[in-house]
């Protein structure tokens, strides 16, 4: 059991870690420069979103990107209920050659850091 507790301790403190050092490429950008996708449903949407934010569910996202932003290091938000789906739709835009692309994880993250950055 402690070793389970050990290595699930390095497993948060690593993903941690990796969502800061990632959130560091938008640093630099004000919430109206950043391209700002929810890629969740239309109903989730309809729900509540980012303010600005385009709706571009994730098993979408790689044939409607290009008609949105033609410029590959144009910084890029995506988020979604938990961040699982905008991670999968980070890993599909990066393998598109975007180069700029932050997942920022559940709405209610994404509200908080996006509205921090007027």
């Amino acid at each position: 059991m402690k070793y389970f507790l050990l290595i699930f301790g390095i497993l948060i403190s690593t993903i941690t870690a990796c969502g800061q050092d990632n959130m560091a490429k938008h640093q630099k950008y004000k919430k109206s420069d950043i391209v700002i996708i929810d890629t969740r449903t239309q109903e989730e949407f309809n729900a509540g979103n980012v303010d600005g934010s385009l709706l571009i569910p994730y098993n979408e996202i790689g044939n409607k990107i290009a008609s949105v932003v033609k410029d590959k290091s144009k910084p890029i938000a995506v988020y979604c209920r938990s961040g699982n789906r905008s991670g999968v739709a980070q890993r599909i835009l990066e393998s598109m050659g975007y180069t700029n692309v932050v997942n920022y994880g559940g709405l209610g993250n994404a509200k908080r850091l996006l509205d921090a950055k007027k």
